[in-house]
């Protein structure tokens, strides 16, 4: 049939107080590169029982975003 397996798409609103974050760690606008690695992945994982797994995940983005998901 060559569905799509089922997917949750988690979606970050990286926008501060100075403009867009290029989620970094930041004296000036914040540690969104912690935050997104231990917070939010964290959170995620609990909150909707996402596996762990490396293989079975996938994090993209675009422009800045592709800077976050690296």
């Amino acid at each position: 049939e060559k569905k799509a397996p089922l997917a949750v798409h988690i979606f970050v609103d990286s926008m501060t107080a100075v403009g867009g974050s290029q989620f970094i760690k930041s004296d000036a606008c914040g540690d969104y590169e912690t935050y997104l690695q231990n917070e939010v992945i964290e959170a995620v994982e609990k909150e909707l029982s996402i596996s762990s797994k490396p293989r079975e995940r996938c994090v993209i983005g675009a422009s800045s975003g592709g800077y976050g998901a690296l």
